[in-house]
């Protein structure tokens, strides 16, 4: 089932990259956004193409760029730090250390303590 949903996606979003379309990253067809992002670089995207999907193209998307997308002063984020670069290889988003919503720090122990 699953190859029948991610087959037509992949497609889609090689044609669209080949094609220089603006495209945005989301979770509704591999449910997590760095599976999604895996696959934008396996459609031939660079690390950095695959993290503006999810980034400031969203925010294009969106038409949401002053607010949001990327860091500046005035912007909202919410921020990650991972221990590895997803510059070299996205996947490296995995190795996730702290999240940052909302100018809250969160990190594993934290949320284990909310449960």
């Amino acid at each position: 089932m699953r190859t029948l949903v991610v087959r037509p996606q992949f497609e889609s979003v090689k044609l669209a990259h080949a094609q220089g379309l603006l495209i945005g990253a989301g979770t509704d067809t591999l449910g997590d956004l760095v599976t999604e992002l895996e696959m934008f670089t396996s459609c031939g995207m660079s690390p950095a193409e695959a993290l503006r999907t999810a980034t400031s193209n969203a925010a294009r998307i969106l038409k949401r760029q002053d607010s949001i997308g990327s860091i500046a002063r005035g912007k909202l984020a919410d921020l990650i730090l991972v221990d590895k670069n997803p510059l070299e290889a996205i996947d490296n988003l995995r190795h996730l250390r702290w999240v940052m919503k909302e100018g809250i720090k969160l990190t594993k122990e934290n949320l284990a303590k909310m449960e």
